[in-house]
């Protein structure tokens, strides 16, 4: 409540005080009537004659107001003071009826027990001035201030009287042998009371269990015992702050020292006769301590063979350290306490010279070091903080960033008769304000030199919905002002300094609007100029301005404001040749010479115009204006989305070609055309080439043929494939066919260059060798045949799977039939799910990315849960997409089909031939008109497999392992496997695709994998229509038992293959699901497993 009095001195000014002669309410008079009465007082009031009453409200004992509600005078406060009959005893009921109190303040009477409780039922605060208590009981509540000044009092205080209180108070002034006072916690375990402030002169350190207090003073005096109950510091868990005023007693340091509190935010220490202050105190137990005062009149906390503070090792939570009445005649180092925000060192008796310091290589932002004896004088540098220095020594001028808010700050220099500028009406020319507003953080940040020190000095404009709160940041330099950045402001802002200057600035980064030039000759070879317009700003030193390339110079501050310039240009010509006519210095004169000056400099330029170029904080203006007349308009454009030809009033543009030849839009003001992303060059001639497909030559060397963007213009083509020259046979826009010599297989980078524009694709280029191996070697030459020219498994009749390892019909010693197999596919997702027996695979398409040269992904989408699912038939699933990226005004669709095949079908892909059977599903993904960032970049598209166990273990359950063969450019199919309980989800991923219609090569790659899951990326070229070809297959391995309770244990071996097959237009993903179904004997009963393995 530290605004408490503020806030009733209000509430008096807003009601009328009562006028002598009105007459109070009756019920309030009679009241006061029998009050003054009861106290023998009652003479000492006047009666009014012509009224025949007592006029209570025209004295000093009775403030009354006029109610708003009934319009009569009431009474609002009361300070009477008891001088007749000191043996009456006042209670409640003496001023009873006297609603709406704001204060009571009585001094010297006998008051009883439920004196205090009763009358902070009818007021807000209640004042006792050495009043004889004959005790304290009832609820206290409100604000309660006991002062005694000669009548002791004696009781004992219960914690549970205090509830919903702002403030109590019990401490006695001067004499130190008072009060008597014990506390004791009366509080149940389940009952807490708070209170915001809490004084009180006590004979023992209280329990404070369960008792919530945000400032908590305990003074001690004669009646504290001499035996502390130190342990009850520990029950001072809820308290905020907490200060100790020993009024000289003695205290033991180490029990203060030694406390635990994560609470406690400030400690203060005052007129405390500690037993002894050990080497690097530090509070440490106080884990969030941020305010340490020491008065220190025993002065205890001396290192005395220095004449220095003892060592202290606050935590770095502490920013306020405030150090009185201690003896330190050397202290001149600042840094030592340099962890502080804010820094009091007052009455040390401190005679050394004031130091000079950086305070931005501290964190002191308050430096308050007055009533002691230092002398030297006041450098610039402690305009960086807020600085009390009253009653020193101290002699020279004060800097001027402390005349600039001088009627804030002069009584921090008062006592100092040695400052020759205090009493000085100076005028403040440092003041520089500049303006920020972060409009996505919510905050106006006002910057600049002589600011201000404490409270923001500007008036900012405030609207109903927009009120900005502004706190100090750096004294003198820095203000934060928080607003509500949703609700939009005016593109101009004037600060109304409390000085009277108004400073005016653009929210957003404006260049300079010059509408006016005047100029004037002020001396020979000295021409002044003043410059009229908007958006100057205040701070001459980031303004720099050229007529004809001669400076003109600012020479204050106050030179320059948000719509006036004046500079001066001074010329060694000009000097020169006036010097030799000194008899002629008319303005005709000057004018000609001026003329004949830039006659020498511009050659090209009429001798009456002059060019001006303004640059203020990086912001530029240029024009040409007439010099022969005192007012030169400057012609403005209005708008302009390049530069203005003031000469002419007419808008240009920075770009040599404005239209950047149709491919792309200039860059205004940089002046260079941000081009499609298929062209480059400064006007968007040139192709920006890249290449999506290559038809690749034998190991031996001959014709690549390769696809992509070219363009029109092929000034020095070149291609290189593993740094190795390709001899270009012919090119066009979307074709070069070169010729090549011998390369190693494997995956090899192209770099094209054209029209000085370099393509680089890394590992775009995969040679596969001439012979090919097949996954495990077909097993063995009974299981199949190697076909070296595609890497396939030709298995023999009775085997399956990429490696023929699986038997198609295998003697299970009696049959019996194979596990059931069911597809269903998510119509929320796109999800396709494989349920073999208690065996779940998924096969889903969770993303796509665009990925840059580096493989770093700029930019990706995630496909499961955003597609808009249609049914076309029975056994075909469709999904789609459109997606616009963020910040792109295109959009790109995804499409995405399931389709059950009902009936065997033959499918070729890029000359490699396979089978799809009835109960296969095939899955189609395209990617259409994707709008790449760059040219460089390309897609990745990423499939997910995963595993999981429906229903209890049985003898088949096993953990999940995956493995794969990778993709090193060696093979032309490669393999990733997912083995869980007896069965297989094989992955298969041809590297041939089609991009844009031609045939080339492509990468994969394990990107995540876990005991469950394998995430599989397939990286295509920069392409705008490409279609790869990745299958799946679920296999049942050799040991998977259809029986568990076999009595010879032996495992029967069975295949059920299931292949997922892509085929797209665009971005197309080819997959089929295949089930081979062998019947086999069901196994009887299951086992429940003794642990969940492989989930």
């Amino acid at each position: 409540m530290k605004y408490t009095e503020f806030y009733f001195l209000f509430i008096l000014f807003l009601f009328n005080k009562c006028s002598s002669g009105q007459k109070l309410i009756d019920f309030q008079y009679e009241v006061i009537v029998n009050f003054t009465q009861n106290t023998g007082q009652s003479s000492l009031f006047p009666i009014e004659q012509s009224l025949n009453y007592i006029d209570f409200c025209n004295t000093t004992s009775f403030i009354c107001l006029t109610d708003a509600t009934s319009g009569e005078s009431i009474i609002s406060n009361i300070i009477y003071q008891n001088t007749v009959n000191s043996a009456y005893i006042l209670t409640g009921s003496d001023l009873k009826n006297l609603l709406k109190l704001t204060e009571v303040t009585l001094k010297g009477f006998s008051v009883d027990n439920y004196f205090v409780s009763e009358v902070c039922a009818i007021s807000f605060e209640l004042t006792l001035n050495d009043c004889k208590l004959l005790g304290l009981s009832g609820l206290i509540t409100n604000r309660v201030v006991i002062n005694q000044e000669t009548v002791p009092l004696a009781l004992t205080l219960d914690l549970s009287q205090f509830t919903s209180l702002s403030l109590f108070s019990l401490i006695e002034n001067g004499d130190n042998s008072l009060l008597n006072i014990g506390i004791n916690n009366d509080l149940l375990s389940t009952n807490s009371e708070f209170v915001e402030l809490f004084y009180v002169t006590a004979n023992n350190i209280p329990d404070l269990t369960n008792f919530y207090v945000d400032g908590l003073t305990l003074s001690i005096n004669s009646f504290f015992s001499p035996t502390p109950n130190y342990n009850n510091l520990n029950t001072f868990t809820n308290v905020d702050y907490l200060t100790f005023i020993c009024n000289g007693n003695n205290l033991k340091f180490a029990p203060l020292n030694q406390m635990k509190n994560s609470k406690i935010t400030g400690v203060s220490i005052i007129s405390c006769n500690f037993d002894s202050v050990p080497t690097n105190y530090s509070f440490s137990g106080f884990t969030n301590l941020q305010s340490i005062e020491i008065q220190d009149s025993s002065q205890n906390f001396l290192n005395h063979s220095k004449n220095d503070l003892t060592l202290f090792n606050f935590q770095k939570s502490v920013s306020s350290f405030i150090y009185v009445d201690g003896e330190l005649p050397n202290f001149n180092n600042l840094n030592e306490l340099g962890q502080f925000k804010t820094v009091a060192l007052i009455n040390n008796s401190i005679n050394s010279i004031l130091p000079s310091f950086n305070p931005f290589k501290t964190n002191i932002r308050s430096l308050i070091i007055k009533n002691n004896g230092i002398t030297g004088t006041i450098g610039e540098e402690y305009c960086g903080v807020y600085l009390n220095v009253s009653n020193n020594l101290l002699t020279g001028k004060i800097p001027n960033c402390f005349k600039c808010s001088w009627s804030t700050v002069h009584y921090n220099f008062n006592g100092n008769p040695g400052l020759i500028n205090f009493s000085d009406e100076e005028e403040c020319t440092t003041m520089v304000p500049n303006i920020y507003l972060n409009k996505a953080e919510g905050y106006l940040y006002v910057f600049g030199t002589s600011l201000g020190f404490s409270s923001f000095p500007f008036g900012i404009p405030q609207t109903p919905n927009n009120f900005f709160i502004c706190n100090l940041l750096i004294p003198n330099f820095l203000y934060a002002c928080q607003y509500e950045p949703s609700v939009p402001y005016p593109n101009i802002i004037t600060l109304e300094h409390y000085n009277g200057s108004n400073f005016t600035f653009s929210v957003d980064p404006t260049p300079p609007q010059v509408t006016i030039v005047n100029s004037i000759n002020t001396s020979p070879g000295n021409i002044s100029y003043s410059f009229t317009g908007s958006y100057f700003g205040y701070n001459y030193s980031i303004t720099n301005i050229q007529i004809n390339n001669e400076k003109c110079n600012f020479y204050r501050n106050i030179d320059i404001s948000y719509s006036k310039m004046n500079c001066s240009v001074i010329s060694n010509f000009l000097n020169n040749n006036n010097n030799n006519n000194n008899n002629n210095n008319n303005n005709n004169n000057n004018n000609q010479l001026i003329g004949s000056y830039r006659q020498l400099k511009y050659p090209n330029l009429p001798s009456n115009y002059m060019k001006v170029s303004i640059t203020i904080n990086g912001l530029n203006q240029n024009f040409t204006i007439r010099s022969d007349s005192l007012v030169n308009p400057v012609i403005s454009c209005g708008s302009c989305p390049g530069y203005c030809d003031y000469q002419i009033g007419v808008c240009q543009s920075y770009c040599p070609e404005p239209t950047c030849s149709g491919r792309g839009t200039c860059d205004e003001p940089n002046g260079w055309c941000i081009c499609n992303v298929e062209y480059t060059g400064q006007n968007c001639t040139l192709a920006n080439q890249y290449a999506s497909s290559f038809i690749t030559a034998p190991v031996s060397g001959g014709n690549v043929t390769i696809g992509g963007w070219f363009g029109d213009i092929h000034n020095q083509l070149q291609v290189l494939i593993s740094n190795q020259q390709c001899n270009v046979s012919s090119n066009s826009s979307d074709t070069i066919i070169c010729s090549i010599g011998s390369l190693k297989p494997g995956i090899i980078d192209v770099t094209i260059i054209q029209n000085n524009v370099t393509w680089v694709g890394p590992k775009s280029y995969i040679l596969n060798p001439e012979v090919l191996k097949c996954l495990n070697g077909c097993t063995n030459k009974t299981n199949g045949i190697c076909d070296t020219t595609t890497g396939t498994c030709n298995c023999n009749t009775g085997w399956y799977g990429n490696d023929c390892s699986s038997p198609f019909n295998p003697n299970n010693n009696g049959g019996g039939q194979f596990p059931s197999t069911s597809t269903t596919v998510n119509n929320n997702n796109g999800t396709t799910s494989i349920i073999n027996d208690k065996t779940n695979y998924q096969i889903s398409i969770p993303q796509l990315l665009e990925l840059d040269v580096n493989g770093k992904v700029v930019r990706s989408y995630s496909l499961l849960k955003n597609w808009n699912y249609n049914q076309t038939s029975n056994n075909i699933f469709v999904f789609n997409q459109i997606i616009t990226p963020s910040g792109s005004s295109t959009s790109f669709t995804v499409s995405y089909m399931i389709e059950e095949i009902t009936a065997p079908k033959n499918f070729s892909f890029a000359g490699y031939n396979f089978n799809l059977d009835k109960g296969s599903v095939k899955i189609s993904l395209s990617v259409q008109n994707y709008p790449y960032l760059s040219s460089i970049n390309n897609l990745q598209i990423q499939f997910e497999s995963s595993v999981s166990l429906d229903g209890e273990e049985d003898c088949n359950t096993k953990d999940s392992s995956i493995d794969g063969t990778g993709n090193n450019g060696q093979e032309l199919l490669n393999f990733v496997n997912i083995q869980k309980d007896s069965k297989t989800l094989q992955a298969r991923f041809l590297n041939k695709i089609l991009s844009d219609g031609k045939p080339t090569t492509i990468t994969s790659e394990t990107v995540s994998t876990n005991a469950n899951s394998v995430v599989i990326g397939l990286n295509l070229p920069h392409c705008i229509s490409c279609i790869i070809d990745p299958d799946f297959s679920v296999l049942i391995n050799t040991d998977f038992q259809t029986s568990c309770d076999d009595g010879d244990g032996k495992r029967a071996s069975y295949i059920i293959p299931v292949a997922v097959i892509s085929s797209v237009v665009g971005v197309c993903i080819i997959g089929t699901v295949i089930f081979f179904i062998i019947k086999k004997r069901r196994e009887h009963r299951l086992f429940k497993s003794l642990s969940s393995r492989g989930n």
